[in-house]
């Protein structure tokens, strides 16, 4: 078994952290965190489909699920700014 199958996708971040976001403020913009998600999401469904086992399988789907939970969340908070 690689070593990439045993390490979370996002291992070598701290919590809470956003690779990739640059913001000139300290918190990342809805916008940004849409992003955030919408990787999470694709990166967890491919795990999905190249997982070895039915567990690991399960796993990345989950994680895909609550990626794209979190985005309609934020899809959602961004129609809300739009609106104010």
């Amino acid at each position: 078994m690689s070593n990439s199958l045993c390490t979370p996708a996002h291992a070598s971040e701290s919590p809470g952290s956003l690779a990739g976001v640059t913001s000139t403020e300290d918190e990342p913009t809805t916008q940004q965190l849409r992003a955030v998600q919408a990787d999470r999401e694709v990166d967890q469904r491919e795990r999905a489909e190249q997982a070895p086992t039915d567990t690991e399988q399960l796993a990345a789907v989950r994680r895909a699920d609550k990626a794209a939970y979190l985005k309609e969340k934020l899809e959602q908070k961004a129609e809300s700014e739009e609106r104010s």
